[in-house]
């Protein structure tokens, strides 16, 4: 991985961002997103979910279901 270090003012507005952040060149080419890290009620659902006992779909089945 390739370590970007950050301005002071590049860090406040990521930090300051609610969802996913669009990074853009100078030129205003997307380059990529950038998400904040899970919250503490986001991590704990999942941990529910993964105990829960299933029922597990694989991704075809997912997508059968679906129809997509």
């Amino acid at each position: 991985m390739t370590p970007i270090i950050l301005s002071d003012d590049q860090l406040k507005a990521v930090r300051a961002a609610r969802d996913a952040v669009a990074l853009h060149d100078a030129d205003g080419n997307l380059i990529g997103y950038l998400s904040p890290p899970p919250s503490p009620e986001v991590i704990a659902e999942a941990k529910r979910r993964l105990h829960s006992g299933g029922p597990w779909l694989s991704t075809k089945e997912v997508i059968d279901l679906h129809g997509l």
